[in-house]
């Protein structure tokens, strides 16, 4: 394995980051300026369909194997990534109808079986070349001799083994782009996989000749992407209260998580599987169903379909309206929406636009405004001290969602909006694959040795040690000559520990004398009513957040020596895994063991 030193330390020259999804996949490089990028197959896709299609001697892997769900569906394999780990026998009706066959393989695992016609080569005499004919083409009442009948074999795929298939050809793609073998990988995996399912995961990305060097949570990994972006007007972009949205094709998962300095760990987690793009994707198809029968007078019967040649239409028109929301997502103009020989011979072309769409639509954003405050209401944390709503999967970049989260949850208050950004400017559906390699060019400082490393990046949910952090913020309360009581914090609710921050103040010239008290506080909310002109509507609310002192741990006096020059005071905090605090103060520059002032605070009992 090529490698080179850093500081002595091996690393994984060249790793990549995929996003593995149960509809589309990813992958994402360090390119030449040392900067994540996402690029695309062979094919220009940059967004790879997670599927597979045998067409007669064809294998189809990719977004070529789409196209066949219209017409060769028996033998083509899609969405199977929910399914690792399972066993066939536990899986509901509802997950068995997907797309070719799916039976019951080896020890239990959901399998796929495909019909393809035998190779000539493997039938048991080869079929000699045609020659030339030496003699008239036999006249057309001549009965023509019968050709043998095609002979047909059942191949069973089990869906580990459609993954390593789908993982080989991402990896192909990326040592084609890059132009060298491929060192290490990092996956993204959804919170709510469990260890049978990494596990399978991991085996099938081994079996693809992937080297795994760690399974990253997909909201940890939009957390790291975003972390190389921070906001430029932000006070503090290091310590902050994410919650991630991440809406795929097939589900909807929230992720509420604490991100301080690179450390994340989850408040609360929300995933619902029947909320995804296929919602949206279903009032499209209903609405253009029933433009074609305007305009032809033949009925179609869509979402569900229910014969053959519906469940046709609704697979052309599924993969048509793709073009048609990718449109609407870049521009406010009308998108159209084009399939040939839909239904009976006929063509449909139809358009529609984004306001139409977006009042469409709006029942499914709305239901996602309400699972948003759903977690957040598990978790009991207000919006306000919500930083961010990252935005994750492609269905996040239709602009209604966002405009529903504004006004169904952050509030639409310049305060409101303020104290919560909606961060997008990361493409949707490629932040978890730019934040997986990230991650991965990280890791890769540390032992190539795999046993080493897999102590440092287990793949094991029941490995993972909970996290220890603080419930309540800890911060210093000035009080200055004006009357003034500014309030500084030190360390934020939800901070994993043990912890220490460093942090600089500057003080007047002049100063003899530098003071505060530490407090334990609670993150709290402020509420304002807004006066909006009109007596008949309810007052708009303007919502900030505050801290409320609650415990005074103590207080720090420092006299100061450095007279009318400039002054720095130098505060750090250290909070240990029980909970114990020292705080410790001194003067920038005159620092000795005797002028530090320092204040112990025992571990609650």
């Amino acid at each position: 394995m090529a490698s080179i030193t850093l500081n002595g330390t091996p690393k994984l020259e060249t790793v990549i980051g995929i996003n593995f999804g149960n509809s589309y996949a990813s992958i994402a490089v360090i390119n030449k300026e040392n900067q994540a990028e996402c690029i695309a197959t062979e094919d220009g896709e940059r967004q790879i369909a997670c599927a597979i299609s045998y067409s007669g001697q064809e294998l189809y892997i990719g977004n070529g194997a789409k196209p066949q769900l219209v017409k060769n569906a028996k033998n083509t394999i899609s969405h199977f990534h929910n399914l690792l780990g399972k066993k066939f026998s536990s899986l509901t009706p509802s997950q068995r109808e997907l797309s070719a066959p799916l039976v019951a393989g080896p020890k239990d695992t959901p399998a796929y079986t495909i019909t393809r016609p035998v190779p000539s080569s493997s039938l048991g005499t080869a079929t000699p070349r045609s020659k030339a004919p030496s003699k008239k083409p036999t006249p057309a009442g001549t009965p023509r001799p019968t050709s043998p009948s095609l002979q047909t074999e059942t191949l069973t795929i089990t869906v580990p083994e459609a993954t390593t298939m789908i993982l080989k050809s991402l990896k192909e793609s990326a040592q084609n782009f890059i132009g060298k073998d491929i060192d290490g990988a990092v996956l993204g995996v959804p919170y709510w996989f469990d260890s049978d399912a990494r596990s399978a995961l991991q085996s099938a990305a081994k079996d693809a000749g992937l080297n795994v060097i760690q399974l990253i949570d997909e909201a940890a990994a939009a957390g790291v992407a975003y972390a190389e972006h921070p906001l430029q007007n932000r006070v503090n972009n290091h310590d902050l209260t994410q919650l991630v949205i991440d809406m795929g094709a097939g589900s909807l998962t929230l992720t509420l998580q604490s991100n301080k300095h690179g450390l994340m760990h989850t408040l609360a987690t929300l995933h619902d599987p029947t909320l995804g793009g296929d919602s949206i994707d279903d009032v499209l198809i209903t609405y253009f169903g029933k433009e074609f029968t305007k305009k032809t007078k033949i009925a179609v019967e869509l979402c569900p379909a229910k014969t053959l040649e519906d469940k046709r239409a609704e697979a052309k028109l599924r993969l048509a309206v793709e073009a048609t929301k990718r449109t609407l997502s870049a521009s406010p103009g009308a998108a159209s929406c084009a399939v040939e020989s839909l239904k009976d011979g006929f063509d449909f072309s139809g358009s529609i636009t984004r306001l139409r769409f977006d009042l469409l639509v709006g029942k499914v954003y709305k239901k996602v405004a309400e699972k948003v405050r759903e977690v957040l209401k598990q978790s009991g944390i207000d919006i306000v001290h919500v930083d961010e709503i990252v935005l994750a999967g492609a269905t996040t970049r239709l602009p209604g969602l966002a405009d529903e989260l504004v006004a169904g949850v952050i509030g639409l208050s310049e305060e409101n909006q303020k104290s919560t950004k909606i961060r997008n400017e990361i493409e949707p559906s490629e932040v978890i694959a730019l934040g997986s390699v990230l991650q991965a060019r990280l890791v890769g400082v540390h032992a190539e040795d795999e046993e080493e490393r897999g102590k440092i990046f287990g793949h094991s949910v029941e490995g993972v040690a909970k996290v220890v952090a603080t419930v309540k913020p800890i911060g210093m309360r000035f009080h200055l000559e004006d009357g003034a009581t500014p309030w500084i914090p030190l360390i934020y609710a939800h901070t994993p520990l043990p912890t220490r921050r460093l942090i600089r103040l500057k003080v007047a010239p002049g100063a003899q004398k530098v003071a505060f008290d530490v407090w334990e506080g609670e993150d709290h909310v402020e509420v304002k009513k807004l006066a909006n002109g009109d007596e008949d509507e309810e007052e708009e609310e303007e919502r900030s957040r505050a801290v409320r002192e609650e415990t005074n741990l103590g207080g720090l006096e420092l006299d100061l020596k450095a007279g009318d020059e400039a002054i720095k005071v130098v505060v750090k905090i250290e909070v240990a895994v029980d909970g114990a605090v020292l705080v410790q103060v001194w003067e920038d520059g005159h620092d000795n063991a005797s002028s530090r002032k320092e204040l112990k605070v025992a571990a609650p009992s």
